[in-house]
């Protein structure tokens, strides 16, 4: 009986038999790999998560000045991505967890929380790249002074430094059709603000988990 099979194990120099047996492994792979995945998200509903921080830093995003924004954005990324070592590294490390997030340890700063992050696969590649970005915008206005500039600037960050989140978000489904239209670029900024800082909260929690579970994140999240 020969095997359904993908179209790259079809284009191997294999007989059939050798194809079949490649085929029922990677099925059987799949279906358990479904099937630890589904556990994980019913062990992951049971849990009684807070989203009161996330509702605080979203009054934040919407209310205050966007230079402000930025600071307090990073603070709060910086806050999620801290309790995500300490909860994910392991407690035997020599001289402990602290001194690792201390003021002279190896992940003392953001910038290197985030890279350690992606090199370790806990958060994606996209949000990485966007949080880096705010944190360099976040450090270029701590050091300013020149309103003009710092709004200058922000029109260049919120044009060529963040993801465009509202192509995925207006299909209609959860926000209005072609909603980004009618936002200048503050708002704009905003929006994808609210979407980075939910993003962070959601991924800090739960990647690092779910590559331990030795699950891809991406489909399974």
């Amino acid at each position: 009986m020969t095997e359904e099979w993908d179209s790259d194990i079809a284009a191997m120099k294999l007989s059939d038999p050798e194809k079949n047996g490649l085929q029922v492994f990677r099925n059987y792979s799949r279906a358990f790999e479904k099937r630890r995945g589904e556990d994980f998200l019913t062990a992951v509903e049971k849990e009684p998560w807070d989203i009161g921080d996330i509702e605080r830093i979203h009054k934040v995003v919407v209310e205050e000045d966007p230079r402000i924004v930025v600071v307090v954005v990073c603070a709060f990324m910086d806050d999620q991505i801290k309790g995500m070592y300490r909860r994910e590294l392991p407690e035997d490390i020599p001289d402990g967890k602290s001194k690792l997030l201390g003021a002279v340890g190896p992940l003392s700063r953001l910038a290197q929380r985030l890279q350690i992050a992606y090199a370790f696969g806990w958060l994606s590649r996209d949000l990485v790249e966007d949080a880096y970005h705010l944190r360099g915008l976040r450090n270029a206005i701590s050091h300013k002074w020149d309103m003009e500039e710092l709004r200058g600037r922000l029109d260049v960050f919120i044009e060529n430094s963040m993801s465009p989140v509202e192509d995925t978000l207006q299909d209609g489904t959860k926000l209005p059709k072609d909603f980004a239209k009618h936002l200048d670029k503050v708002g704009l900024f905003r929006v994808r603000l609210i979407w980075i800082s939910a993003r962070f909260y959601y991924e800090c929690l739960l990647y690092p988990k779910a590559v331990k579970a030795r699950l891809n994140p991406v489909p399974v999240l």
